[in-house]
């Protein structure tokens, strides 16, 4: 058509709309063992480098770390009671058994399932749409700054992602090829998956309406479609359950983690007043933010042109649940900013469903830069390819920029300061912090850690009755913010009671460099330390 941007021949195919249209399930071409090869060293290269630019724990690293210990103890039930029957803490206590150093065996460990993940994302496009597609989407995928920044953190993410898109994969085979084995493949990864993350549970709106539009074109193979999917869709809530009546002692109470998402629920359905997250513009504020941090400047570019060039066929059989899932993902990250500060995590799933549109994105834009180069209708192979390689270096040179510099300083604060705390004071020292998350500063001091709630704290009692009382901190943290030329203002009394009641403040050239914008306040009983 005149008003479509011309593409070489073969790029714009789309065997999915041809599956719901026609029935018949087309045949995949050969796969190129070059392609596979090429389309993971991008992967691995990138991410093996930021695995070795930056080798620092985030706060979710510690929890794991922790339940995983608590497992190697064998202590089960207190393991999965924070998140229900969960994969993640058995992967890391079988990777302590490896021959590696066990933070490093982890941490290559992402790095592994992060890089594995683009070969069902290039088999799924491939099977789905096409070829040349299915190359883009993955390089898109191997290149995006910030999920390859994310890769080697000690988190459920990357092996999630590595489910997540082989469930994407085997579903479309499951519905195309109607055969039983594809069936069972995805019900075992939809089972890891939902027991992994509780995004799993979103493969179901992907599947169930692949599935039902299948129905129609299905023949004599609608009875294996129906049992297949409904076995699919059975299996891992049936294994979840045998699994809680064999670690609880009382199966019917709710571990940790669904109490906390029935408590959420429960607020939004209550209205915005009753979350302690405030209005729903913060809200929508935040998920803007969260959405641009994780999906990048370049890839949203990409996925906007890709929907306007599919315009109502987005809503197809084929594609609309893809769009489904981004939408209803979406909505439970904007009720879950309503209540509590999200991490940009929560949102690569959704980068991974959304490649397709990316790719198709990047396909429109290198038509319209060829076009307006050759300055004809016409679209040159050549020129076309070269437009390609550009916009695809120009997310390279994104993906270079991020992980050279890392967008989370407070971790290598916290990290810096806990080993400083350890080496002057040794482990097992209570320390109070301005900030509400000091997992990190705890795990590399090998002390306690709990809120600085005011200057009543360091009295050695919180509050006005005695049951309330606490041995005062050894060590106080105050962060400064940076931005705020008055910050330290705002603990000035804070300092002066600190200062009443025995307490040093450490010399800022005394500090690890990376911490030098922050007060740090030393009980003198707890360990000598230089006045300022």
């Amino acid at each position: 058509m005149d008003s479509q941007p011309g593409f070489p021949r073969g790029w714009e195919e789309d065997q999915g709309d041809r599956l719901f249209s026609a029935g018949e399930a087309p045949r995949a071409a050969p796969v190129r063992l070059p392609v596979i090869v090429g389309l993971l060293a991008l992967a691995l290269i990138p991410r093996a480098w930021a695995a070795t630019l930056h080798d620092i724990l985030c706060p979710d690293a510690v929890t794991y770390l922790s339940l995983t210990e608590k497992l190697a103890a064998g202590d089960a039930p207190t393991t999965f009671h924070r998140e229900g029957i969960n994969i993640y803490p058995l992967i890391l206590l079988a990777l302590k058994h490896a021959p590696l150093d066990w933070l490093a065996a982890a941490k290559w460990w992402s790095v592994a399932m992060a890089t594995l993940a683009v070969l069902p994302i290039y088999g799924w496009l491939r099977r789905q749409f096409n070829p040349p597609l299915a190359i883009l989407g993955s390089a898109l995928y191997a290149l995006h700054p910030a999920m390859v920044h994310d890769s080697p953190l000690i988190v459920r993410d990357p092996t999630f992602w590595l489910l997540f898109a082989f469930g994407l994969y085997s579903s479309w085979r499951a519905v195309a090829e109607i055969r039983r084995r594809w069936f069972l493949a995805f019900a075992l990864v939809f089972t890891l998956a939902i027991h992994l993350r509780s995004e799993g549970w979103f493969l179901l709106p992907v599947f169930v309406p692949w599935a039902v539009a299948r129905l129609r074109r299905a023949g004599g193979q609608r009875r294996i479609l129906l049992a297949g999917t409904l076995f699919a869709v059975a299996l891992g809530p049936t294994l979840g359950w045998l699994a809680n009546e064999a670690v609880f002692a009382d199966p019917q109470e709710l571990p940790d983690g669904d109490k906390r998402h029935v408590e959420r629920l429960q607020q939004l359905l209550d209205g915005p007043e009753a979350s302690s997250a405030g209005s729903l513009l913060a809200g929508t504020r935040r998920l803007v933010v969260r959405y641009v941090k994780a999906v990048g400047y370049l890839h949203g570019l990409l996925a906007v042109a890709g929907l306007l060039y599919w315009k109502s066929r987005a809503l197809g059989a084929s594609k609309g649940p893809l769009i489904l899932f981004c939408l209803l993902s979406a909505g439970a990250i904007w009720g879950l900013c309503c209540l509590i500060e999200m991490d940009r995590r929560y949102v690569y799933p959704t980068v991974i469903a959304g490649l397709p549109v990316m790719g198709a994105g990047l396909c429109l834009a290198a038509s319209r830069c060829s076009t307006a180069a050759n300055r004809r209708r016409g679209v040159d192979r050549r020129d076309f390819a070269f437009w390609l390689l550009c916009l695809l270096a120009c997310s390279g040179l994104f993906l270079s920029a991020q992980i050279v510099i890392s967008p989370r300083p407070l971790l290598y604060d916290q990290a810096a300061i806990g080993r400083w705390i350890c080496q002057r004071l040794g482990p097992g020292c209570s320390i109070a912090a301005s900030i509400p998350e000091t997992r990190l500063v705890g795990y590399y001091s090998g002390g306690q850690t709990l809120f600085f709630t005011g200057p009543k704290l360091l009295l050695g009692a919180e509050g006005e009755s005695n049951r309330s009382a606490r041995p005062a901190p050894d060590v106080v943290l105050l962060w400064i913010d940076w931005r705020n030329p008055e910050g330290r203002k705002r603990f000035e009394r804070a300092i002066q009671v600190a200062a009443d009641s025995g307490y040093h403040e450490v010399a800022a050239e005394s500090l690890p460099e990376e911490c030098r914008e922050m007060i740090v306040l030393i009980r003198k009983r707890a360990c000598p330390a230089p006045d300022r």
